[in-house]
């Protein structure tokens, strides 16, 4: 993925957690919020009760892949 399809600034995580839809299961939340541009943005938050912060950060980079 490109730099310009990632969530970057807390402002937009903000918008997203204040005004999306969400799906959950045990493991994930999935959160959205609908835009006009032609492609979609991405941006991923892992719980703190997920492991360590190395186990975070890798969990997002596998992620973003």
């Amino acid at each position: 993925m490109k730099g310009a399809e990632y969530l970057t600034k807390p402002q937009q995580y903000a918008l997203v957690y204040r005004q999306g839809s969400s799906v959950a299961s045990d493991l994930v939340v999935l959160k959205w919020v609908h835009n006009r541009l032609t492609f979609s943005r991405f941006g991923f938050s892992v719980s703190k009760r997920v492991g360590n912060a190395v186990t975070r950060n890798r969990l997002k980079r596998l992620l973003r892949e």
